[in-house]
């Protein structure tokens, strides 16, 4: 009964969220992504009692093709005990290649952790910078070099980057809500392009059913 009650509330935050404006995705998604709750979650470092996690994925599309998209994620994260009260710190690199765009990010995480119930919530802050870069050397215009459109020289620009989220887990199931790019950063490339990143709102969720 108390299962049914927590996935009609699981249903209903999701066809909120799903409700909102849609805007165009900037960050990548991993298919196995219950390996990398890290990336997705600040308030999932520190979880694990007396484990450093170090996890990372790699992957790649169209492969055969010049430039074809590529992404790779490592990151760490390990509880410590201070004054009593269990916290946790993580770090992230990020790395993206689309053609002759490179997004790559990295950032720092501290999560403060608390027992409630059989389970523990974890409320943590994301802090990094992004970077934006276009290289257009491989850039073929045929007889119209001179388009002011299409930048001559590489081209990069960077931005502080802000999230924070809660993660609740628990032996038979696990929920965390996520809100990254909180500062809608501005990345500059040169002095006529402009790239806005808005921010994105993730939730994730696990349940163990039991006919017992």
């Amino acid at each position: 009964m108390k299962c049914s009650r927590i996935l009609k509330y699981i249903i209903f935050i999701c066809l909120f969220f799903c409700a909102a404006k849609g805007q165009a995705q900037f960050d990548a998604r991993f298919s196995q992504y219950w390996e990398v709750k890290g990336y997705y979650h600040p308030g999932w470092v520190g979880q694990t009692d007396n484990k450093m996690n170090i996890y990372g994925s790699y992957g790649m599309q169209l492969m055969g093709f010049t430039h074809a998209p590529r992404v790779m994620y490592f990151g760490a994260d390990m509880p410590f005990t201070l004054f009593n009260k269990q916290h946790g710190v993580g770090v992230g690199f990020f790395n993206e290649g689309i053609g002759l765009f490179r997004n790559q990010r990295f950032w720092g995480q501290y999560a403060y952790q608390m027992k409630i119930r059989k389970g523990k919530l974890g409320i943590g802050l994301q802090v990094g910078m992004l970077t934006v870069s276009f290289d257009p050397s491989d850039i073929n215009l045929g007889d119209e070099t001179d388009d002011e459109a299409f930048p001559t020289a590489a081209e990069s620009g960077m931005a502080v980057d802000l999230g924070l989220g809660g993660y609740y887990s628990h032996p038979k199931f696990y929920a965390g809500f996520s809100a990254h790019h909180l500062t809608a950063p501005r990345v500059s490339l040169g002095d006529k392009s402009q790239i806005k990143i808005h921010p994105i709102f993730l939730f994730d969720r696990w349940i163990q059913y039991s006919d017992a």
